[in-house]
């Protein structure tokens, strides 16, 4: 075989080596690619999972202090209405003195009495 063929055959071979290696290099630099984006998805939706679960239990938190504050406020307003009792034997439009005692009981119980209605109320414990 004539030397000139040798070097064209050997050319071609190189040619088609590197061909080879620039399409190999050039899928796994697109795999790569491919790989650090679904990871950044992956941290980002776990950053939003995050921050979602964190407004959940900020807004339970917050519903769980508006039921204090109502049942408070509902405890007050019974320890209001047996304040009357003080004064008047039966006023208008207040429920029975025994229900009453009963009801400011259970919030004494469940400490949902504010430090004044339970000074006050401290002889129907």
């Amino acid at each position: 075989m004539e030397p000139w063929l040798k070097w064209l055959i050997a050319a071609a071979c190189c040619v088609v080596i590197a061909g080879g290696g620039y399409f190999g290099w050039s899928e796994y630099q697109r795999h790569v690619a491919v790989q650090r984006a679904i990871q950044a998805e992956r941290e980002l939706a776990a950053i939003k999972d995050a921050q979602m679960q964190k407004e959940r239990e900020q807004s339970a938190e917050w519903l769980r202090s508006q039921e204090l504050l109502n049942l408070r406020s509902r405890c007050h307003g019974m320890a209001n209405e047996l304040r009357a009792y003080k004064t008047l034997e039966q006023p208008k439009g207040v429920r029975a003195k025994d229900v009453l005692i009963r009801e400011i009981q259970g919030c004494a119980k469940d400490d949902k009495l504010s430090a004044d209605d339970l000074a006050d109320m401290k002889e129907f414990l």
